[in-house]
């Protein structure tokens, strides 16, 4: 092999030692380039992961159960003026009676899981919680003027001196001598008690019956301007209702929130209302169902179409004297006691 073709060779390998060289830092380029790509990929789909992770878990994709719906519990409840059953300073529930008389019973039962109330003549008790309606006993006349106890299991009327309370459960009937009609009955919280206001005759009087014994106490002489139905407190100790004490402007009435003891005390004035706007309407009382407080529908703005009131409340001391809620509430006023466990 000659000189110049030795040459000629070694410059072939050189240049494709070259080539070849040029190709491999391409391809290691390439394979850079790759798994560069990849290892983003990975991180990418990682992250991902991670988020999904975390999104799974706040966001399961099975629906949560819904939540129980919150029991009413210590609600107070009264009227507007079409009659409708509205809750005083919350949200109205659903399962509510929508109407009710201004004229017939309302209040709880003990357990604060029922509402005794009149309406389409029947008296009913509605389940707060489930809004199950059921019926007690026809009414006895249009406006339903019956006085039920807390339990609903007894019915207490007056007329022409005799207080009848009848048992629905065994039909039995006793006999109070009270002297006079009775317009106005409150049940003590065991049943076992009521307080009266009689009407006829020149004296009006609130009364306080026992009814295992049959003592009847005359508590104190009722003002011709005693305005609804008497609110008893839950331990039967005190008798409240509001009072007219004179005429103002209008020939309007100033009235007076009372509490009268039940074993013959003298009475006591809690509040000086004021003089009252109610041309349509009586003011309603009620206590806490604990005593602590009464609440009183009170009108102090004179409107020609006023028909209600707002709500207010204050301590038993007579003391503490707040606006509840303003509004056009009339004749009717109920305080749910707590909730009671379900057997």
């Amino acid at each position: 092999m000659t000189l110049d073709t030795r040459i000629r060779d070694a410059v072939d390998e050189t240049l494709q030692a070259s080539g070849d060289v040029e190709g491999g830092l391409a391809a290691l380029r390439r394979t850079r380039r790759r798994r560069t790509t990849t290892r983003l990929v990975s991180c990418a789909v990682g992250i991902g992961l991670v988020l999904s992770g975390v999104l799974l878990r706040g966001h399961d994709s099975r629906p949560e159960p819904a939540p129980p719906p919150g029991p009413l519990d210590g609600i107070m409840l009264s009227l507007n003026v079409d009659h409708v059953v509205e809750s005083v300073g919350t949200v109205r529930s659903e399962t509510l009676p929508h109407h009710a008389l201004p004229t017939g019973p309302f209040q709880f039962t003990p357990d604060g899981h029922r509402l005794i109330y009149a309406w389409d003549h029947l008296v009913r008790s509605r389940d707060l919680i489930t809004g199950d309606d059921q019926p007690l006993m026809p009414c006895p006349d249009r406006g339903c003027w019956i006085s039920v106890d807390p339990t609903g299991t007894k019915i207490a009327t007056g007329h022409r001196g005799v207080l009848r309370v009848r048992d629905l459960e065994s039909h039995s009937v006793r006999h109070y001598d009270i002297g006079r009609d009775a317009a106005a009955v409150s049940w003590s919280l065991d049943g076992r008690s009521v307080a009266l206001r009689t009407v006829g005759g020149k004296n009006q009087w609130f009364l306080h019956l026992d009814l295992d014994s049959g003592e009847l106490t005359r508590l104190a002489r009722a003002a011709d301007g005693s305005y609804a139905v008497p609110a008893l407190s839950p331990d039967g100790t005190q008798l409240a209702f509001v009072e007219a004490v004179g005429r103002g402007r209008h020939r309007m009435p100033f009235l007076q929130l009372v509490s009268l003891p039940t074993d013959g005390g003298p009475p006591r004035v809690l509040h000086q209302v004021g003089q009252c706007y109610c041309m349509r309407y009586f003011p309603a009382v009620t206590w806490s169902p604990d005593g602590q407080r009464v609440a009183v529908t009170m009108s102090g703005t004179p409107r020609r179409s006023q028909v209600g009131g707002a709500v207010y409340t204050l301590r038993a001391d007579g003391t503490d004297w707040r606006l509840l809620q303003g509004g056009s509430f009339q004749d009717r006023l109920a305080w749910q006691p707590s909730l009671s466990p379900r057997d």
